[in-house]
C-alpha cells in the first residue's frame, strides 16, 4: 500500500475553475521564478483562494494535492494532502509554530467536509529539511498534533507521494498456478492439450481487453507465450507450423 498522485481528484474539484495550479507555478511566483520540482503536479492554490475570500494570503498552506492509496493495481481513498513551500528557509531559527499550526487548522476549514490526509507536508532545501524534521520531532512533546507534519525535501516528496506508473503492474491471476496447468496439459495430451489450455487462456485475455485491463492480458499472454517457446523442435514440419501459429497469435496480446 503506497501514496501515489491522484490529478483527476484536483481536476474534478469544484475550485478547479479558478484556483487550479501545479506546485513549480507556485514556486515560480513565491521564489523568483525558480522551479523546484521540475515535473508538473497539479493543486488547488490554497493562498489564492484564500486571497479572494479575504485579502490574506499568509494564512494558509499553499497548496492543496490531489492524493489516493494504491494498492493491487487499484487507486482508492481520494482526498488532498496540504502542502507548504518553504524554500526561503536556511535555519529552523525564523520558525513561527503558531503561524503555521493555524495555516493547517485555517486550510482544513477551507475545504468542509472533504476528505483531507492526516499527514501535512512541509517542503524544505536538502539542507533544510532533516533540521526541520528534528525541530518538529522535539516539538511534538509539546505539541501532538506536530505528529502530524512532515518535514521533506523534493527528493523526500517524491518517495513519500509517488506516481502509479512507478508501481510494476500485479497481476490479478495466478501466473504460476497458470503454468502448471500449461506443464500439466502437455504431459498427459500433448501439443493437442496445450492448445486447449492455451486457447482457454487466450479467452480470458479477451475479456480482460474488454474490461480495459490490458495489463492483465499481457501478462498472462507472456507467460503462456514463454512456454509455448521452450517446446522442442520435432521432427514433424506441421507441428513446427502450427507451434509458430499459436505463438503469434500470444504475440498479438503483448503488443
Amino acid at each position: 500500500m503506497a501514496l501515489v498522485f491522484d490529478s483527476g481528484f484536483v481536476l474534478g474539484h469544484k475550485l478547479a475553475t479558478q484556483f487550479l495550479s501545479d506546485l513549480d507555478t507556485l514556486c515560480r511566483r513565491d521564489y523568483n521564478g525558480k522551479e523546484y520540482f521540475r515535473k508538473q503536479i497539479v493543486c488547488l492554490d490554497m493562498d489564492a483562494y484564500e486571497t479572494s475570500l479575504s485579502g490574506n494570503n499568509d494564512a494558509t498552506m499553499d497548496a492543496a494535492v490531489g492524493i489516493a492509496t494504491y494498492e493491487n493495481n487499484r487507486m482508492s481513498d481520494s482526498r488532498h494532502l496540504l502542502v507548504e513551500l518553504r524554500f526561503n528557509y536556511k535555519s529552523t531559527n525564523n520558525f513561527d509554530v503558531a503561524n503555521m499550526r493555524n495555516k493547517v487548522s485555517h486550510t482544513k476549514s477551507l475545504l468542509p467536509g472533504e476528505r483531507v490526509h492526516d499527514k501535512m507536508v512541509f517542503i524544505y532545501t536538502d539542507e533544510v529539511a532533516p533540521k526541520a524534521k528534528s525541530y518538529f520531532s522535539r516539538l511534538s512533546k509539546q505539541y501532538r498534533d506536530l505528529c502530524n507534519w512532515n518535514a521533506i525535501s523534493v527528493d523526500e516528496y517524491f518517495d513519500y507521494v509517488r506516481d502509479k506508473n512507478s508501481f510494476p503492474y500485479q497481476p490479478i491471476n495466478d501466473l504460476g498456478q497458470i503454468v502448471t496447468e500449461l506443464k500439466s496439459k502437455f504431459l498427459s495430451s500433448g501439443l493437442e492439450g496445450l492448445n486447449t489450455i492455451s486457447d482457454y487462456w487466450m479467452g480470458e485475455m479477451e475479456k480482460y481487453n474488454m474490461r480495459y485491463n490490458k495489463e492483465e492480458s499481457r501478462a498472462i499472454a507472456k507467460v503462456v507465450l514463454n512456454f509455448w517457446d521452450q517446446l522442442p523442435q520435432s521432427n514433424d514440419s506441421f507441428e513446427n507450423d502450427y507451434i509458430a501459429f499459436v505463438k503469434e497469435k500470444l504475440n498479438r496480446y503483448i503488443i
